[in-house]
């Protein structure tokens, strides 16, 4: 999904500029990737486990190879899990 825009430089050259855009699932996603974040960051104040361990952990219980990678499904199921972590520390 996108719009372009075309640019007349002069009466024989244009240029287009393509702007794609964002879909209600990728606002989603963005959204629970910024949750995740934040969530990963109080647990590893919380416990001191590093951030990168805690993704790992995350990632690998909820079949995510990555948090960029995971679909809507996988991040609320990481993130229902990392605020359960939360909520037992």
């Amino acid at each position: 999904i996108g719009m372009y825009r075309m640019q007349v430089y002069d009466a024989t050259t244009t240029g287009m500029h393509w702007q794609r855009h964002k879909n209600a699932a990728e606002h989603q996603r963005e959204r629970l990737r910024e949750e995740r974040q934040a969530l990963v960051a109080a647990l590893s104040r919380r416990t001191g486990e590093s951030h990168r361990s805690i993704h790992a952990r995350v990632n690998g219980r909820s079949g995510a190879k990555s948090v960029a990678a995971a679909t809507v499904a996988q991040l609320e199921k990481g993130n229902a899990r990392l605020r359960r972590e939360i909520d037992r520390t």
